[in-house]
């Protein structure tokens, strides 16, 4: 059969018989163009396949990750008067901007209990308050004035009120309890109670005292790192007090002046202080100090938590 009758017959790789009579090194060479051709139509499937699979499992992972939610219309004990809606916060982006960092620190299922990191992304945003520990023994009217009030020795005072100091110092100096000082100085009037003007504008700082709780390492008082919530309420037994700027003198206890709520960690958002609390089911609070008498503190953000079966 001539070559170029050969050369001129159509058909597929597999069943044109008029290629076969083709030279050698002519069907070779088709050989190798369909050899390619099919490599490339199964390179493009398995593309397919890879981006349809790699799809799935993202869809997948959304649907069964942890997810926090603005409550809309969040409400607070009042006292005896029931209950009262949160107040508007001063800066109108700080609830959106703490819910996107929490959002995305609990779709990838990281653990919130001990403490709830600032995802690199949002640090320019929100930053961790640092904190400074505090030596007894360089402030002793402060350390005396902290446990006072701590364990409310005005209506309960200890047996040996030396012995009392000397034990509670010896378990800071063991970590098991926190003596610190945030390091985010604060300007306002230590009033007492709210409203009532009782002392000129000052500076002043957030003392925190308490049992060493949010610490993962603490051995006694370990907190156990989980998804959502720790397994209770630690603002109770590690609490933030009011204090001089010359750090002596113990103004208040910091807490909401309605329920008595407070929270154990601080945040500064957009460059405004909050005080941050979690509760036993993973909700996360944002708490403002007043403008005027950062000893009390304002409900102004609620995020509601949500954890995927397991």
């Amino acid at each position: 059969m001539p070559l170029a009758r050969c050369a001129l017959t159509t058909g597929s790789c597999a069943t044109n018989v008029a290629w076969r009579c083709a030279p050698r090194t002519l069907r070779h060479n088709r050989n190798v163009r369909c050899l390619v051709s099919r490599t490339a139509a199964t390179r493009q499937s398995t593309s397919i396949a890879t981006v349809f699979a790699v799809s799935l499992l993202v869809a997948t992972q959304g649907l069964l990750a942890d997810d926090f939610v603005i409550e809309e219309s969040p409400t607070q004990a009042f006292g005896n008067r029931g209950e009262e809606a949160f107040k508007e916060p001063e800066d109108p982006k700080v609830c959106l901007t703490y819910l996107r960092n929490l959002q995305y620190l609990a779709r990838l299922n990281t653990p919130l209990s001990c403490e709830r990191p600032i995802a690199r992304q949002f640090k320019p945003m929100i930053q961790l308050v640092e904190w400074e520990n505090l030596d007894p023994i360089r402030y002793p009217d402060l350390f005396r004035a902290v446990l006072a009030e701590f364990h409310y020795w005005k209506t309960n005072p200890p047996k040996d009120e030396e012995k009392a100091l000397a034990w509670s110092a010896e378990k800071i100096r063991e970590k098991e309890i926190v003596f610190r000082r945030a390091m985010a100085k604060l300007r306002g009037t230590p009033d007492s109670p709210l409203g009532q003007r009782t002392h000129d504008a000052q500076y002043l700082w957030y003392v925190q005292y308490g049992l060493n709780t949010t610490d993962s390492a603490n051995a006694l008082w370990r907190c156990e790192p989980r998804r959502g919530g720790p397994t209770r309420d630690y603002s109770s037994s590690l609490r933030l007090y009011l204090v001089s700027e010359d750090m002596t003198t113990v103004f208040q206890h910091v807490v909401n002046p309605h329920n008595g709520n407070t929270g154990e960690a601080l945040r500064l958002i957009n460059g405004r202080l909050y005080v941050e609390r979690i509760d036993s089911r993973g909700d996360v609070f944002l708490l403002e100090p007043d403008s005027e008498s950062p000893g009390w503190l304002d409900y102004v953000c609620m995020f509601r938590f949500s954890r995927r079966q397991k």
